[in-house]
């Protein structure tokens, strides 16, 4: 969290793209001094262009966010699922909720945390070899 009270993501954070919605494009920012890496804006996007110009620190930060993620969304669906087991709810529309929240959410945030997961892996994957192509 930032430090404005409830805010997820600091100032600096939204200017580097954290938080920003998966397959959104940062829109360029006139006079901010970064380029964008050589090969993406032409679509080439091989691994070596994609690491130029990293921030490495940051980049494992947002892996260390992402990795954090993942264990708060299982934790709220395990979380949400005990609650639900605990309710005194029976008959027909108790028996719809569990089945929807056992055969469509369930399998739904357990996707997610396991997508984002893999992202935080790949983002602490890309920063390594970074950090060995750059010794």
């Amino acid at each position: 969290m930032s430090a404005a009270r409830g805010a997820p993501y600091a100032d600096e954070d939204i200017e580097r793209g954290v938080g920003r919605r998966p397959g959104r494009a940062a829109r360029p920012r006139r006079g901010r001094g970064r380029a964008e890496p050589q090969g993406l804006a032409q679509g080439k996007g091989t691994s070596m262009n994609a690491t130029k110009g990293m921030a490495v620190e940051e980049v494992r930060r947002m892996a260390q966010m992402l990795a954090d993620a993942s264990e708060e969304i299982t934790g709220i669906k395990d979380e949400l699922t005990a609650g639900l087991a605990e309710v005194d709810w029976t008959g027909p529309d108790a028996d719809r909720f569990r089945s929807q929240w056992e055969g469509e959410m369930v399998p739904a945030l357990q996707e997610i945390s396991q997508s984002v997961g893999e992202l935080g892996t790949t983002a602490e994957s890309n920063a390594a070899q970074q950090d060995a192509a750059s010794s």
